[in-house]
């Protein structure tokens, strides 16, 4: 089978549908997260659409086909059942061998407080064992939520670890519930870290940036931040004066992490030290201004290089730089590689990876602005830096056209790309989420 093709020996003529539809007829797991397990396996979480209000984790086997041993297992509420706990999980990784952690970026509600009309967001991060139970002791049925009360007039924050201690009443439904390309979780040195950020739909100047640290046992918080140590929650340095907001994190094994962010104009990749403060040595101050990027853009960084992905003008640029943060000579002679798309159907980049020959391996979504329908879409590019023409058709590899909102994607331990699907209909009236192989 050629590289860059569909894998039809995988699932049922190349689809995995999570879950199976005999448990749901008609209907499949919408998944708003998932995990590549070491044998390929895939756990999944997600709402059933018969009820949205009810999230579900499930696992599909390396062939494709569903697990039947735990069908999927409905997540339990907090003892407070309030609306908090309807989040929508981005992000899920294991934390050991024997359990998981998933995180929510933030959602923001309108409440009344005080006799005010005020906003506050929260983050939830829960622990689960492979079974898919809670995870004992930890947190409320095993979720955490941390609450910034966002202040109306200034758009300042301040944080509990408990929902929100004096509300007069129950928050409506939330005002801004989407995915963040950038929030980020990972178990480092025995504690979780959480980057995030909070802001007030519409309105200027109320953007945050935050780092958390948690005991992964028991989800409380734990000091080790700013300068002298003692913070469990910092809010993270601005850049010319404004906060950058994240479009990719990637953490580092003592607990420092690099970051691609947008901040005002500029598009910029940032170096935190472990205790959230940046580090002077790298770049300018902790911070390297990007070029030739626009909005989203993924990072992978191996050998001590950076490898970026991104959207400029009417090309899927590819940016290679060294530890420094400036272009490797080697790379494309030293410039961005542009790859042409078409104008109306732009390709917004969402992961990108090197596979042991060392080529590029993008995915992303591709669309017309603003569309209802994004399709998704893998390249591979060469060393050297050009379109690999023995991937797929000239470089790239397009989904069926029924496939559409791509949530995640894995590379297998043989490169194979493995692409998590929101929404699919195969034309016989079932509709949810969809797995799809990549043969790379």
């Amino acid at each position: 089978m050629k590289d860059g093709e569909l894998d039809t020996e995988y699932g049922i003529n190349g689809y995995a549908t999570v879950p199976p539809q005999h448990i749901i007829p008609g209907r499949s797991l919408r998944t708003t997260a998932a995990v590549l397990m070491p044998d390929d396996s895939v756990v999944a979480y997600g709402t059933n659409p018969e009820d949205p209000e009810q999230f579900f984790f499930t696992r599909i086997n390396a062939d494709g086909s569903p697990d039947l041993t735990k069908g999927h297992v409905k997540v339990k509420r907090t003892a407070d059942a309030s609306p908090l706990d309807t989040y929508h999980v981005q992000n899920i990784y294991r934390a050991a061998e024997s359990s998981f952690i998933t995180f929510a970026p933030c959602v923001t509600y309108s409440v009344e407080y005080e006799g005010q009309d005020a906003k506050f967001t929260t983050v939830a991060i829960g622990r689960y064992g492979v079974d898919f139970a809670p995870w004992p002791g930890f947190g409320d049925n095993g979720i955490v939520k941390m609450t910034h009360a966002m202040d109306g007039m200034t758009g300042t924050s301040s944080l509990t670890q408990s929902p929100f201690p004096t509300l007069t009443h129950q928050p409506g439904p939330p005002q801004k519930q989407v995915s963040k390309y950038g929030d980020s979780s990972q178990l480092i040195n025995g504690l979780i870290r959480a980057v995030y950020s909070t802001e007030v739909l519409l309105r200027l100047g109320s953007e945050k940036l935050w780092l958390s640290l948690l005991d992964p046992d028991t989800g409380a918080p734990v000091p080790g931040l700013g300068q002298d140590g003692d913070a469990c929650h910092l809010e993270l340095e601005q850049y010319q004066g404004q906060t950058m907001m994240p479009r990719c994190v990637r953490f580092l094994e003592d607990g420092g992490f690099y970051l691609t962010a947008t901040t005002g104009h500029s598009h910029v990749l940032a170096k935190f030290l472990a205790n959230g403060l940046l580090d002077p040595t790298f770049a300018s101050n902790g911070v390297k201004k990007l070029d030739y990027v626009n909005l989203v853009f993924p990072m992978a960084i191996i050998d001590n290089k950076f490898w970026i992905a991104s959207t400029y003008l009417n090309e899927v640029t590819l940016l290679c730089l060294d530890k420094n943060g400036n272009h490797d000579p080697n790379f494309n002679s030293g410039r961005p590689l542009g790859i042409p798309c078409d104008v109306y159907n732009m390709m917004e980049p969402q992961a990108i990876t090197l596979d042991a020959q060392g080529r590029v391996l993008i995915t992303g979504q591709r669309g017309a602005f603003l569309s209802r329908s994004l399709q998704p879409v893998a390249y591979r590019v060469l060393v050297e830096g050009k379109l690999d023409e023995t991937f797929g058709v000239n470089g790239m590899f397009t989904a069926d056209a029924s496939l559409t909102f791509l949530k995640a994607t894995f590379f297998a331990t043989d490169y194979t790309l493995l692409l998590n699907i929101q929404k699919f209909n195969l034309g016989d009236d079932t509709e949810g989420s969809v797995l799809i192989r990549i043969t790379s």
